[in-house]
């Protein structure tokens, strides 16, 4: 956007460190024009560059807003004292109004969007707690079976359902197969 079509007052569209072609995106910030002013960068210069004191607004309901000055833009956003940003004219995208409507669309696709990718995500993780449901259902079953056979639950180390494979601990079972069975002397049969 050029200088001379900055004035005080009006709202625009404001990115920082944005190139001559920048179009409008949802990275820019809404601005209040306070005052436009060109500046020399040393003295003797032949050529100024126009800075321009503004207030940040709320994108939405177009308030005041403190804004909080990232660390990547520190360069090219400054406070000043009076509670003003001072920041360069070559920034400026577009005058607000024009850019409006088509910000209002975009955040309403970026919640569209939003909403799908939430519910998507519900859903997967209502597949995988199914799926978590229907393992440790699986899992408990072979379990229940095996100490049905007589196998105790403590000597099964692992269940791995992914390679079919029942692991035992053999160390159990051998000091189990080595234990004395007291014998009952005192029944008579």
């Amino acid at each position: 956007m050029q200088a001379t079509s900055i004035w005080a007052g009006n709202e625009y569209a404001f990115l920082p460190n944005s190139s001559r072609d920048t179009r409008f995106s949802l990275n820019c910030f809404r601005v209040r024009v306070v005052r436009v002013r060109k500046e020399l960068a040393f003295a003797g210069a032949k050529r100024s560059s126009t800075k321009v004191d503004v207030h940040f607004l709320d994108r939405d309901t177009g308030e005041t807003i403190d804004f909080e000055i990232p660390w990547h833009h520190n360069r090219v956003v400054t406070k000043n004292d009076d509670g003003t940003y001072e920041v360069k004219a070559f920034d400026f995208v577009e005058f607000w109004e024009q850019v409006d409507g088509q910000y209002r669309h975009l955040i309403k696709k970026q919640r569209e969007r939003e909403a799908e990718r939430e519910r998507e995500l519900a859903e997967r993780r209502a597949e995988q707690e199914r799926r978590d449901a229907a393992r440790k259902a699986r899992l408990f079953n072979i379990q229940s079976f095996l100490t049905d056979r007589g196998i105790k639950p403590e000597w099964i180390q692992r269940i791995d359902d992914y390679n079919r494979v029942v692991t035992l601990d053999l160390r159990l079972i051998e000091s189990s197969m080595n234990e004395v069975v007291p014998v009952d002397t005192t029944s008579t049969v």
